[in-house]
C-alpha cells in the first residue's frame, strides 16, 4: 500500500464507524494494528470525522432539520467520488483522498451556515487535556496533524489558536512529532520554561522539578524562563539533551543508551548492557519463553544495545550481532519449548 491508500483506507474505516465510540473490530482491527503508519492514518482520519460530527451536532442545537440532511449530502459526494470510474484516474484518488472528503464536508457545513448567527460564534480555539493511561502509549492525533505520545500518568493540556500551538506537561513525559508549520510555533511549557518547535520530534521529561529535554530530529529553542524574558533562547540540536533549571540550559550529547531510553521509550524499546546472562534475565523479566545458554562460557559476553523486550525477534536481533544464534528445544522434562543460545559455527571457527 503506498501513502495514499493508506490513508484512503484509514478514512473508510474511520468513516463506517459513524458515531459509534467502540473501537474496530474484525478486518478493521487487524489492519490498523498491522503497522505504525496504519494506526496513526486511522488516528487522523477518526479525528477529522469526529470534527464533522461535533460541527454537525452544534447544527442540530440550533437549526433541527439540516444535520441529517447535511450527513447524507457528505456521504453521497464521497460514495460517487468512490466509484466514478469515468473520471481520470489521478482526479478519482484526489477526490476520494479523506483530506478532499473533509473539505467537502467543511464546504457543506459553510454554505449552511452562511449568513447564520452560529458562524460569528465559530470557534477560533480549541483545548483538550490528555492523561497518559498505559505503559505502551498509543499515538494521540493533535488538531495540527502533530502526533502526541503520553507516558503513564503524564498530563498534558493543549491548546491550539489560529497564531499558536501551545501544550503544557505539569507532570510526566512526553514524546512530540510536530507537523511542521512556518507561521505558527509548536511551545511545550514545562513550569516557567518553554521548548520551542516549528517541525520536528522530541521528548519532554518533567518529574519532581528535574526538566529535561531530548530532540530525536530537527532542533528545539529552549527559553528557560519563557519566550516574554530578557534571557535568550539556547538552540538545541539533533541528538542532544539538556538539562533546564531556573535561569540556565544545559545541553549535552546523548548517549547511545540515552537515545534509545528517551527517545523511543514510548515504542517499547530499551537499551541493555551488561553479561549475555543479565540480558537473558532482563528479557525473562518480560516474556514467558525460556532461553537457556548452552556453552557456560557464553555467560560472561558482553551485550550492549536496543530491544523490545516484548518482541522475540527484536532480542535475537541484537544476540545476532555477536554472532549468537537461537534454536527451539523441547525440554525433557517439561515438554516446554526452550530457546537454546549457542555461538555460530563461522565465529567458533574464527573467533574475534
Amino acid at each position: 500500500m503506498n501513502e495514499n491508500d493508506i490513508v484512503s483506507h484509514a478514512a473508510d474505516i474511520a468513516i463506517s464507524q459513524g458515531k459509534s465510540a467502540d473501537p474496530p473490530k474484525g478486518e478493521a482491527q487487524v489492519w490498523i494494528a498491522a503497522s505504525e503508519d496504519h494506526h496513526i492514518a486511522y488516528v487522523h482520519a477518526r479525528h477529522k470525522w469526529v470534527q464533522v460530527h461535533e460541527a454537525l451536532s452544534s447544527l442540530r442545537r440550533n437549526r433541527p432539520d439540516s444535520p441529517d440532511e447535511l450527513i447524507a449530502r457528505i456521504r453521497t459526494a464521497r460514495e460517487r467520488s468512490a466509484r466514478d470510474d469515468a473520471t481520470p484516474s489521478t482526479w478519482r484518488t484526489l477526490r476520494s483522498h479523506p483530506r478532499w472528503v473533509v473539505a467537502t464536508a467543511c464546504a457543506i457545513l459553510l454554505a449552511c451556515l452562511a449568513g447564520h448567527a452560529l458562524l460569528s460564534a465559530w470557534p477560533t480555539q480549541t483545548g483538550a487535556e490528555y492523561v497518559g493511561k498505559f505503559d505502551r502509549p498509543a499515538p494521540i492525533a493533535l488538531p495540527d496533524q502533530s502526533i502526541l505520545y503520553l507516558d503513564k500518568g503524564s498530563v498534558a493540556r493543549v491548546v491550539m489558536t489560529s497564531r499558536l500551538r501551545s501544550v503544557e506537561l505539569p507532570y510526566g513525559r512526553a514524546f512530540f512529532r510536530v507537523h511542521h508549520e512556518n507561521n505558527r510555533p509548536f511551545d511545550v511549557s514545562v513550569g516557567e520554561a518553554v521548548i520551542r518547535a516549528t517541525g520536528t520530534e522530541f521528548s519532554v521529561k518533567n518529574v519532581a522539578g528535574h526538566i529535561e529535554a531530548f530532540v530525536k530530529e530537527g532542533g528545539v529553542d529552549i527559553y528557560p524562563q519563557g519566550v516574554d524574558s530578557t534571557i535568550p533562547a539556547t538552540p538545541l540540536p539533533i541528538n542532544h539533551a539538556a538539562i533546564i533549571e531556573h535561569d540556565s540550559v544545559t545541553p549535552r550529547r546523548l548517549t547511545p543508551a540515552e537515545a534509545i531510553s528517551e527517545l523511543t521509550w514510548w515504542s517499547g524499546d530499551i537499551w541493555v548492557e551488561g553479561s549475555l546472562a543479565e540480558v537473558v534475565n532482563r528479557f525473562s523479566e518480560h516474556n514467558p519463553r525460556k532461553i537457556r545458554i548452552e556453552d557456560p562460557s557464553m555467560r560472561s559476553l558482553y551485550v550492549a544495545g536496543p530491544f523490545n523486550p516484548a518482541q522475540l525477534d527484536s532480542f535475537l536481533a541484537l544476540l545476532a550481532r555477536l554472532d549468537i544464534e537461537a534454536t527451539t528445544e523441547v525440554d525433557s522434562t517439561s515438554g516446554a519449548e526452550v530457546l537454546s543460545l549457542h555461538l555460530k559455527r563461522d565465529a567458533l571457527a574464527h573467533p574475534r
